[in-house]
């Protein structure tokens, strides 16, 4: 059972014996026994169980149940009120004093000055109130002078009640046992306050005012059982405050008080002293309410214009602080920058969100010390923060002076991390607020951005095209891949390049590129907007389509009966952090009646894949269905032996860069360990990029398997390839190349006729 089902089964217990205390009399006494011994043994217990390192509290909490179970004992075996009784009643009452104060303390420490302000009221207009009662209980003896006790301690009961009152209105998330304690208190101090305004010091057998003990023993021994005991009275578990209209709520006693006691005043309940000295003191308390009020008004309309994590200014809080750096500077030049940090999301997947706060406060800081009292600075949500300076005499411009306060690397939860940033400028023209340019900044930003990022633009007109086409990309490539209208956005088309067999000469492959067919830019490369589908986050779903158009056209060809030949398909960063893609990419298979070796995927370098189990179980599931995983573009990208060890390579596919080193270069022997790596590691080698006839022999001489590149054919229409394969294969699948002629027609036959004529002579 749950920590907070037992408390709230123990708390109902509790209210039951209350209620039977009421509602039977003769059953006061034995239960208020019952109750204040079982408090005391589950403050006992709570000591033990727990260990709070400060156990002064508690033991002095125990202490007092102890002497209240002896006036329980007493008063029962009595049946009256006895000296001693009443003199243990009056070191609870002190002992009681303390623990209160003591939380009222530590539960303020640490506060605002608009917090402390609030508390003040509080306890004053309680004192006042408290000072009210006081003078009645006076007033009702006015032949024999009360002793101070029967006058000193309901004064205290009533402070102490309200400021309970108090902290329970204008805190929250104080520790259960805080709160339980708070309760259990109250619940002592109003029968302590019933028995001396009655007259009494103890409450007597019978009376209902033993319920009120009981209870509030109950709850101080359901408070020690609770784990967060040990922060009870030591420091402020509850240091968050509500809202300024609770707070202001909460101190409406305060504020009520002249009123009321003017009220008293006119009944004659008020004693002619209460009139000349407690209603003038109500009247300043009420004018020192109205005035907290106003402050706290005033710290709302603050905090609406900051920013509540890096307690920098926001938007709304900028326009007025620009105002007042013009009249400081008094009318310099001001540059208005758009930061925004590069790839900040990787700081909170790898870190967590409280490392990605840290960084953003860390930001703050030291663009608020860069540019100093010559300009201001504000986050106006995400990773994203304004900065308005003046231009500085050494001639550095705002983006130079913005990236240098960048440059140092971050402590991230004690891990040093380079951050960069992508900075747009653009000139702030005196009477013109922040707002107005803002769209010029951030175009200058998301220009920074495609240039590479970590970069500072000066926004000029011809960035907007730029940026607002790169928009224009974005949305038609989205709907593109979501079905629009082809003679509005075109329509993909998927290229095929032959992977060839250096030992015997024949295409084994192809290796399955995708190009954009639109109505008015023509053929789009991939290099033209790729980048822009994976930015756009539409990176897995024009894999999969591209993926469903390869695997259903080599199941075309085999249908056609072409010879066998495997489809290499590239993964781009967003299908491989998929972590059912083992699963997609096994029912397109399935469904086309392929086995799984006839499809390659090509994870690249050119993308970071994050070093975690969940990326690495996602290719395991891949080999494990059966699928070739090949590692493209090697010797480019990123730790190309951690990739070897941390997935399940089968092919290496190397890069042109390093392909071209087999024609007389010296560095030779770095591809011949590249090979024999390779070798002991059992993975096939594949050349990409291979433009010349010389460079196949020595590619054989080195071990590489497979190659493909220009030499051999550039990418080709689906009818090409088929006749290339059917004519390398000796003319044996002539039923092929009559089909793709069928298909597109004689002039499309012809070509693919000529093409894999030309191709077959280089094989």
């Amino acid at each position: 059972m749950r920590r907070g089902t037992r408390t709230t089964g123990a708390l109902a217990v509790a209210a039951g014996l209350a209620l039977l205390g009421l509602l039977v009399p003769d059953l006061r006494t034995p239960l208020g026994l019952v109750c204040v011994s079982s408090g005391l043994v589950l403050v006992l217990a709570g000591m033990r169980l727990h260990r709070p390192r400060h156990r002064l509290p508690w033991a002095l909490v125990a202490l007092s149940l102890g002497m209240l179970l002896g006036v329980d004992v007493i008063t029962a075996a009595t049946g009256r009120e006895t000296a001693v009784a009443g003199d243990l009643v009056l070191a609870v009452e002190a002992l009681s004093g303390g623990l209160v104060i003591a939380v009222l303390f530590t539960q303020l420490r640490g506060d605002s000055h608009l917090g402390r302000a609030d508390a003040f009221l509080a306890a004053a207009g309680a004192a006042l109130l408290a000072v009210q009662v006081v003078l009645v209980l006076e007033q009702a003896a006015p032949d024999a002078p009360m002793p101070w006790v029967a006058l000193a301690v309901p004064a205290f009961d009533i402070w102490a009640l309200a400021m309970i009152v108090h902290l329970a209105l204008v805190r929250r998330g104080m520790e259960r046992s805080t709160t339980l304690a708070l309760a259990g208190s109250a619940s002592y101090l109003l029968c302590d306050l019933l028995a001396m305004v009655s007259g009494q010091r103890v409450a007597l057998p019978g009376q209902p005012m033993q319920v009120l003990t009981a209870a509030g023993a109950l709850l101080l021994g359901l408070a020690a059982l609770q784990p967060d005991m040990g922060l009870f009275a030591v420091r402020a578990p509850g240091r968050r405050l509500r809202s300024a209209s609770a707070r202001l709520l909460a101190a409406a006693p305060a504020y009520v008080t002249a009123p009321l006691l003017w009220a008293l005043g006119l009944a004659g309940v008020l004693p002619s002293i209460g009139e000349s000295l407690v209603v003038p003191a109500g009247y300043l308390l009420g004018g020192a309410g109205l005035t907290t009020a106003l402050l706290s008004l005033r710290h709302a309309e603050h905090l609406a214009e900051r920013d509540p994590l890096t307690e920098l200014l926001n938007r709304r809080g900028l326009d007025g602080a620009v105002d007042e750096l013009r009249r400081r500077l008094a009318g310099e030049p001001l540059q208005l920058c758009v930061v925004d940090l590069d790839d900040f999301k990787h700081v909170n997947d790898v870190g967590g969100h409280r490392a990605g706060d840290e960084l953003l406060v860390e930001v703050g800081a030291r663009l608020t010390a860069a540019v100093g009292p010559r300009g201001v600075v504000a986050r106006t949500g995400g990773d994203e923060f304004l900065v308005v300076v003046a231009d500085a005499a050494d001639g550095w411009g705002a983006g130079d002076l913005v990236l240098a306060a960048l440059d140092p690397p971050f402590d991230c939860l004690g891990v040093p991390t380079a951050i960069s940033a992508s900075v747009g400028v653009v000139g702030l023209p005196h009477g013109a607020c922040p707002d107005d340019l803002l769209l010029d900044a951030d175009v200058a930003m998301y220009a920074a951005k495609q240039a590479g990022k970590g970069r500072a633009l000066t926004y000029r007109p011809e960035l907007r095209e730029r940026v607002l086409g790169d928009f224009e990309l974005r949305r038609e490539l989205r709907l593109l891949l979501e079905g629009g209208d082809p003679e509005q956005v075109g329509r993909l088309v998927v290229l095929y390049q032959p992977i060839v067999a250096l030992e015997g000469t024949r295409v084994v492959g192809a290796e399955a590129l995708v190009r954009w067919k639109h109505p008015r830019w023509g053929v789009v490369s991939p290099d033209a907007f790729l980048p822009a589908v994976e930015a756009a986050g539409l990176g897995a779903r024009l894999d999969e389509q591209v993926a469903a158009q390869a695997v259903e056209q080599l199941a075309a060809w085999d249908a056609a009966g072409l010879p066998r030949v495997d489809v290499h398909l590239n993964l781009g960063i967003g299908s491989m952090r998929r972590p059912n893609l083992h699963r997609a990419v096994g029912a397109l298979v399935e469904r086309h009646g392929l086995s799984p070796d006839r499809v390659h995927l090509e994870i690249t370098e050119h993308d970071e894949l994050p070093a975690d189990a969940a990326s690495t179980s996602v290719f395991e599931a891949l080999a494990a269905a059966g699928f070739p995983i090949s590692l493209d573009d090697f010797g480019v990208g990123y730790t190309s032996l951690t990739y070897l060890r941390r997935f399940p390579i089968s092919v290496v596919k190397l890069d042109k860069s390093l392909t071209e080193l087999v024609e007389g270069s010296a560095e030779v022997p770095l591809l011949q360990g590249i090979s024999a790596l390779c070798r002991a590691l059992g993975v096939t080698l594949l050349a990409e990029g291979v433009a010349s006839g010389a460079q196949v022999p020595p590619l054989r001489e080195l071990g590489v398997t497979y190659a493909q590149g220009f030499h051999f054919a550039r990418p080709l229409a689906a009818e090409a390839f088929a006749a290339l394969v059917a004519q390398a294969a000796g003319g044996c699948a002539v039923s092929a190349l009559d089909a793709a002629r069928q298909a597109a027609g004689a002039g499309a036959g012809a070509a693919a006729g000529a093409v894999a004529g030309a191709v077959a002579g280089r094989l």
